[in-house]
């Protein structure tokens, strides 16, 4: 219902019947008549009214005295309630369209649905929604208007937007987007990667990383292992694990849930800084990125288990080298102990063939010895032998003389004396026999046991010669031994250098980009596809698994950040030349670029429209001042016109002075009244 204005409804005949403005049966003394037909004052609708309303024409005059004239009757009543039902399902035409001043959206009345776009990425932003009828059970989906949505309009900055409907507009208005939380950085230099349902916010500072609830703003938890400065970070596909690279090259694989990790070993002949990391969609392979221009994929279930196997390696590999150690060095021993037994061997040779010499000369002269010994004793025996029959001859001669009795005493005592002289000289012979039979009995002996010294001599020489014979095979065939264990003991300690080495082989390494990557991006709707943008401005699509380039697009500056669209047909990049690209992914062509500072932009344009609107403004205003100063010069005409006919009325008879006075008044009057409104208008379009 018509909000009343000087108490006057007109919307149906009761209204009009209350308000006094019929006579019934009587239209020309009906102010509703009278001013529709503008034959009284105030006439209907005034002129040059803001609406722009037009006066009725003859008909409907003639249908409205007519109304009147029978007696001016009648009710509204509605003839039925109005029961909305659904659209039909596929009845969707489009008779609207709007887009905002800056081009950035575009609104689509769709049947009775509004659909918001946003025109650089040409994707759907919103459907708009009317709360209420989206709780009426006959509407399965949310809608806007009952009806079709014939009109749309956005205002100025493209915050509101009007629609129109059966009988209804209605005003939606984009509310600002605001933060919802602040969540306070440690460090200007922080490393940050949200998850991907949202739960998890994850903020890399220094060595370790913080785990915060974005919905909150509450911490979760810390990780903390790294041994050098965090570098980059990325969720996994399931949010349930953490990637994280440092600047020594190292990379950590977590558990959000317990807050452990598994640092892979890497098996890399140069490690460099980790620049950027990724998951792929598939979630069997990790990519990082190294400051040594290489994009490099690992398998992660080997990663998981690589320590362990590793470990398990090195355990044999230096048990195998302890092992090979101790037979080496039992070799070594047994080797050294045979030149010290040889150098034996060939001393105790040359004592015995000394000593063999010495016993050799040692027999020769027992020999010899023997020899003089057997002389000195035959002789001594045949000595003995003529002493002795000597001795006996001399005693038998003494013996007979001293039986003759011619003989005289003196011849007998000389007899005697010669008997015991033989005698003597025979004992002493017989001693000299005894000693000489001695000596060659000592020598005899002496040559024995020289003869046996000289045998005992030549066994010894003999087995000497044997043992430096088998020493010296014994040195050749020990360091033969020792030899080839050393060559097996440096084979194990070069294992077990290679076991302590060994560790996660990168399972394909991708190299193309010239200098550093400085982004990473997994592509969705593929298990192994990632993108990268590097400082060498390039954007680069790849296949980790295959590490094959699938294109590489060309941005013109340094790459800092890549993103790929969740139905991975477009690729975006953005570069410190200040510019952002849309690439197509299906062929690597260039869709849209982004140059500047897109709010400083869209406030500059907004400006821009403000100036053009307030010159139009000013361009309106003082071409209506122009026109309010020439009807206000023409009624200051007509006023002096008005003054002269008064005057001349004034000077003709009474009759005629009172017609044309009466004329000149109402006339005056009339131009007393547009001159004010006139004057009014002027003085508000100075004012403006």
């Amino acid at each position: 219902r018509t909000k009343a204005k000087a108490d006057l409804i007109l919307e149906t005949p009761k209204d009009i019947a209350d308000a006094d403005a019929v006579v019934p049966g009587k239209p020309n003394e009906s102010i509703l008549f009278t001013s529709a037909a503008q034959s009284e004052d105030p006439a209907m609708p005034p002129p040059e009214n803001k609406s722009s309303a037009k006066a009725l024409n003859p008909q409907q005059l003639g249908l409205l005295k007519l109304w009147i004239q029978q007696g001016a009757k009648g009710s509204v009543v509605d003839s039925r309630k109005v029961e909305w039902q659904p659209l039909p399902s596929g009845l969707n035409p489009i008779y609207s369209t709007a887009v905002t001043p800056d081009g950035q959206y575009a609104a689509a009345g769709r049947a009775n649905q509004i659909f918001l776009y946003h025109i650089p990425s040409k994707a759907l932003a919103t459907r708009l929604t009317d709360p209420v009828l989206a709780k009426l059970p006959i509407y399965k989906e949310g809608v806007a208007h009952r009806d079709m949505v014939h009109s749309l309009k956005f205002n100025e900055d493209g915050t509101l937007l009007a629609s129109g409907g059966y009988r209804e507009v209605k005003l939606w208005r984009r509310q600002p987007v605001k933060a919802s939380r602040s969540i306070a950085l440690n460090s200007d230099g922080a490393i940050i990667a949200l998850a991907s349902d949202g739960q998890t916010f994850a903020v890399a500072e220094g060595n370790s990383i913080r785990l915060i609830n974005p919905n909150t703003g509450a911490a979760i938890k810390t990780l903390a292992g790294h041994k050098m400065p965090v570098s980059y970070i990325s969720f996994s596909p399931d949010n349930k694990q953490l990637l994280s690279g440092a600047a020594d090259g190292s990379y950590h694989i977590w558990t959000i849930a317990d807050g452990k990790f598994v640092a892979p070993k890497l098996e890399l002949e140069k490690p460099s800084k980790i620049t950027a990391v990724t998951w792929t969609t598939g979630g069997k392979l990790i990519v990082t990125a190294h400051e040594d221009n290489v994009i490099r994929s690992w398998d992660l279930a080997t990663a998981l288990t690589i320590n362990d196997t590793a470990d398990k390696a090195l355990a044999d590999a230096k048990k195998a080298a302890a092992d090979k150690l101790k037979l080496f060095t039992d070799a070594d021993k047994a080797a050294k102990d045979a030149v010290t037994k040889d150098a034996t061997a060939k001393a105790n040779a040359t004592k015995a063939a000394a000593a063999l010499t010495a016993a050799t000369k040692a027999n020769t002269d027992a020999g010899k010895a023997v020899t003089t010994a057997k002389a000195a004793t035959t002789k001594a025996q045949t000595d003995f032998t003529n002493a002795d029959n000597a001795a006996k001859a001399a005693e038998a001669n003494a013996k007979k003389i001293a039986g003759d009795a011619n003989k005289q005493k003196p011849e007998k005592d000389a007899a005697a004396k010669a008997a015991a002289d033989k005698r003597k000289v025979a004992d002493t012979a017989k001693a000299a026999l005894t000693k000489a039979q001695g000596t060659e009995a000592a020598a005899v002996k002496t040559a024995a046991d020289k003869t046996k010294a000289l045998t005992d001599a030549k066994a010894a020489d003999t087995k000497a010669k044997t043992d430096v014979t088998a020493a010296a095979k014994a040195v050749v065939d020990t360091k033969k031994v020792a030899d080839a264990a050393k060559v097996e003991s440096d084979k194990a300690k070069a294992a077990e250098e290679t076991a302590a080495k060994a560790g996660l082989k990168p399972h394909k390494e991708m190299k193309g980009h010239s200098q550093p990557v400085l982004s990473l991006a997994r592509v969705p709707n593929n298990d192994t596809q990632i993108l990268s943008g590097s400082n060498d401005g390039t954007v680069r699509h790849w296949d980790a698994n295959g590490g094959n380039q699938v294109r590489s697009m060309t941005h013109g500056g340094p790459v800092f950040a890549v993103s790929i669209s969740p139905d991975a047909t477009k690729f975006a990049s953005a570069s410190e030349n200040n510019t952002a690209k849309v690439w197509n992914a299906a062929n690597g062509q260039q869709i849209a670029e982004l140059r500047g500072q897109r709010d400083l932009k869209l406030d500059l344009a907004g400006k821009e429209r403000q100036l053009a609107f307030a010159k139009r403004e000013v361009t309106y205003h003082t071409n209506n001042l122009k026109a309010k100063t020439d009807e206000q010069k023409k009624a200051d005409d007509r006023l002096k016109k008005a003054d002269e006919a008064k005057k001349k009325a004034e000077a003709a008879p009474i009759a005629e002075k009172k017609k044309i006075l009466d004329t000149a008044n109402a006339e005056k009057k009339t131009n007393e009244d547009k001159y004010n409104k006139l004057k009014a208008d002027y003085d508000t379009e100075v004012k403006t």
